[in-house]
């Protein structure tokens, strides 16, 4: 029998960090980024704050597609053990926030309301139904990726149908609502899922993780993820500015600015991070935070609205510049410790946390 066991790859922790940094950062930005009014400095501010880390999700995907799909799992196992401990998560983490909502935010007025939210989730909370469900499907996508050329079809079609089309579609739709809705149709008629979603980052992390990239070919690479972010703030001001109104569309996960910049920093980090940190202590803080991330992605909502719900603080209670990574920063150590205290209590540490 196969050990269910894969090498420990520091750039892995180096990227956990970054990402659940960056997604702190993005929620931090976020409490008040459709608020601005869109001509103001702080709406640029908090645009080009939010632009920089949007690739934070699609960087777990692929941390998750890189390391799960090497694993030797069984059907019964990745039930069992994988989607069981998940779904107590989410309904644990989902009942607290419920509550949360019922006595300090009044978002939850009554019984039903609080039951309700707790499985629909949190909004942060959608990223475990996701993981969950391609989970699933990790025996189909291992089937896959055990054949270069099925593995390339795959992210060709995921790209298509995923990236591509929806975003030119969007596009479009600026222009002509009539073509927009024209090729809408198609696509939803043609009913095509099985390639699309947050499955093909996932193989794609999988993919890039084993792939031995030329000096060249990774500075092309670095040079698209930059022009990625130029795009992504550029594009999104222009947008917001032009209608008056927050518009998001170049900030979805499945847009190719967002694609090539989360695919830059992965490249990054799997070619220039794959080093134990020379510093003494970083190593050990780098894998004491990597082992937080998971317990900082679930508490920070919980620490952001308590800010603003108890003390009134927000990014706007001072300049942005200052404001979001303070603030972003102060969010992030907070909950890194009590996920450290939590991690410290065996059943914390067995089924809510871990």
């Amino acid at each position: 029998m196969k050990q269910n066991t894969v090498k420990h790859r520091i750039e892995f922790d180096y990227l956990r960090v970054m990402a659940i940094l960056a997604v702190v950062i993005l929620h931090v930005v976020g409490n008040n980024w459709g608020n601005c009014d869109k001509h103001s400095f702080n709406f640029i501010i908090l645009t080009v704050f939010e632009s920089l880390v949007r690739w934070g999700v699609p960087v777990f995907v692929m941390i998750s597609g890189a390391l799960f799909l090497k694993k030797d799992s069984t059907i019964h196992m990745i039930l069992t053990k994988y989607i069981f401990k998940l779904a107590i998560i989410f309904l644990f983490w989902s009942a607290i926030y419920a509550l949360f909502d019922y006595f300090v935010t009044n978002k939850c007025y009554n019984y039903q309301t609080i039951i309700i939210s707790t499985i629909k989730g949190h909004f942060h909370m959608w990223f475990l139904y996701m993981i969950m469900a391609l989970y699933l499907i990790v025996p189909l996508l291992k089937k896959i990726v055990e054949d270069k050329t099925m593995t390339f079809y795959f992210l060709v079609l995921s790209f298509i149908f995923s990236f591509l089309i929806p975003q030119a579609n969007e596009l479009i739709a600026l222009k002509n609502n009539t073509i927009f809705e024209t090729i809408n149709c198609v696509v939803s008629q043609l009913n095509f899922n099985f390639a699309v979603g947050y499955s093909g980052y996932f193989v794609l992390g999988y993919v890039l993780s084993n792939v031995k990239f030329k000096k060249s070919h990774k500075y092309i690479i670095y040079i698209g993820g930059f022009l990625g972010v130029i795009i992504t703030a550029l594009s999104t001001l222009l947008l917001c500015i032009k209608t008056n109104t927050p518009n998001e569309l170049f900030f979805k996960n499945f847009t190719i600015n967002v694609l090539i910049t989360s695919v830059a920093i992965f490249v990054f980090a799997t070619n220039h991070l794959n080093q134990e940190p020379q510093i003494k202590g970083l190593h050990k803080a780098l894998l004491l935070l990597s082992k937080c991330s998971f317990g900082i992605y679930l508490l920070h909502p919980l620490v952001l609205e308590s800010f603003f719900s108890f003390f009134h603080i927000d990014t706007l209670s001072f300049n942005p510049i200052f404001s979001v990574p303070l603030f972003s920063l102060g969010i992030f150590i907070l909950c890194a410790i009590v996920t450290m205290i939590l991690q410290r209590i065996p059943i914390f540490n067995k089924w809510f946390i871990k």
